[in-house]
C-alpha cells in the first residue's frame, strides 16, 4: 500500500501533491513539506499558483501562523476556451508589436541610423 501511495506521489505535478496535502488536512508550509517531500522552492511555487492563479486555496493568519485551505467556491478562470475573445478591447495603434520596437519609445533616447555596410559589390 505504501509503495503505491509512492508511485502516485512521483506522477503529480508539485501543485497537485500541494493540493492534495491540504485537502488531506495538512495546513501550514511545514505539515505541507512532510507530506509532499517537496522543497521549500517548489511547495512556495505551488502555493503561489494555487493561491494567486487558480485559487483553489486560501490563506488565513492564526496565532501569527499562516494556514491553507481549500475555497469553498472555485472562481472561474479568466479566459474559457468556450467564451469569444469578442470581449477584448482593440489593440491600440501606438502600442509597438515586438520589443525591438521599445527603444523607440524612450523618452530622450534616439536611435542610430543604420550605417551602410562597408562590403561594396564590385
Amino acid at each position: 500500500m505504501r509503495r503505491l501511495q509512492a508511485r502516485q506521489l512521483n506522477r503529480m505535478t508539485p501543485a497537485e501533491r500541494v493540493r492534495e496535502a491540504i485537502r488531506k488536512g495538512a495546513t501550514t508550509q511545514k505539515e505541507i513539506a512532510q507530506r509532499t517531500r517537496l522543497g521549500k522552492d517548489e511547495i512556495g511555487d505551488a502555493l503561489a499558483n494555487l493561491l494567486l492563479w487558480t485559487r483553489e486555496i486560501r490563506t488565513e493568519v492564526v496565532d501569527n501562523t499562516r494556514r491553507y485551505l481549500i475555497s469553498k467556491t472555485v472562481p472561474e478562470p479568466a479566459f474559457c476556451e468556450d467564451e469569444s475573445y469578442a470581449n477584448l478591447p482593440p489593440r491600440k495603434q501606438d502600442v509597438p508589436s515586438s520589443f525591438s520596437a521599445l527603444p523607440d519609445l524612450m523618452p530622450g533616447k534616439k536611435r542610430e541610423p543604420e550605417k551602410p555596410g562597408s562590403w561594396v559589390a564590385a
